[in-house]
């Protein structure tokens, strides 16, 4: 199942319609997270939450901090855990929690204004070995 999700990252571009937003890794990624994607993004009307459709990053992330900057834009910061992932036993673990910053006028989202990082966590044995963390940001492409 791994191997199928690396494959369709990596030919998603391929596939990209033309309302693609697509964020490729500045520095050294796990294949499945190298480029994100979706197609529009949307504060909800609470601001409670932030919506992605389409593509890899679609789903709904939880708002952890919005700011009224005027009666029309809000500054927010949403999370989203993307990955939990461990074997039973003393296996392996991984972690991937996605961070999204921007400002929402009247609702909308505009992906030139977004700041997208990944916190990614691996644990080689839970048992005996310490997590890695490492902070992997994202750059506009498409």
């Amino acid at each position: 199942m791994k191997l199928f999700i690396t494959m369709i990252a990596l030919a998603f571009p391929l596939f990209a319609s033309a309302n693609t937003v697509v964020f490729q890794a500045t520095s050294a990624a796990p294949e499945t997270l190298k480029t994100l994607s979706f197609d529009s993004a949307y504060l909800t009307d609470d601001a409670g939450q932030l919506i992605l459709t389409a593509g890899n990053l679609a789903g709904s992330f939880q708002t952890v901090s919005a700011v009224r900057m005027t009666e029309d834009a809000i500054s927010f910061k949403a999370e989203k855990l993307l990955l939990n992932s461990w074997e039973s036993g003393c296996g392996e673990a991984e972690f991937a929690k996605a961070s999204i910053e921007g400002v929402s006028v009247l609702g909308a989202v505009e992906a030139k204004n977004l700041k997208i990082s990944i916190q990614y966590t691996t644990v080689h044995d839970v048992c005996h070995s310490q997590p890695q963390t490492q902070l992997i940001k994202y750059q506009l492409v498409q």
